[in-house]
């Protein structure tokens, strides 16, 4: 009897962001399966919850092979950090040194700029 409940919600599950992925809105949706609108905006949330969940698990698998976190950033290249933009002034395999226009100066992890382009 489980077996056939968690079969029938997922189809209804699959069914309902379908109709969300061309366009339905939430309301309609609801009348449509005769289910209330929190429970699609729960479907919803679950998926994006699941696909961000794997975008972070498929970036910390790739993470890993990395050996220099720096490559691919140059000296007077310009990055977004926490303090705004910033220009890259030195670069180690994994620290890099910023700067602004107003004279503040930065170290931070590669890692985080890589990460972040």
């Amino acid at each position: 009897m489980d077996i056939s409940l968690n079969m029938e919600r997922e189809i209804r599950l699959k069914a309902v962001l379908l109709e969300y992925d061309k366009g339905t809105d939430i309301y309609s949706i609801a009348e449509m399966f005769n289910i209330q609108p929190q429970t699609v905006m729960t479907y919803i949330r679950e998926r994006k919850a699941t696909s961000k969940q794997e975008e972070i698990e498929n970036t910390s698998a790739h993470k890993l092979t990395i050996k220099n976190w720096a490559e691919g950033i140059t000296v007077l290249d310009t990055l977004k950090t926490p303090k705004g933009k910033m220009m890259v002034a030195e670069i180690h395999p994994h620290v890099i040194r910023c700067f602004n226009s107003d004279g503040f100066e930065t170290f931070g992890t590669a890692e985080l700029y890589y990460m972040n382009r």
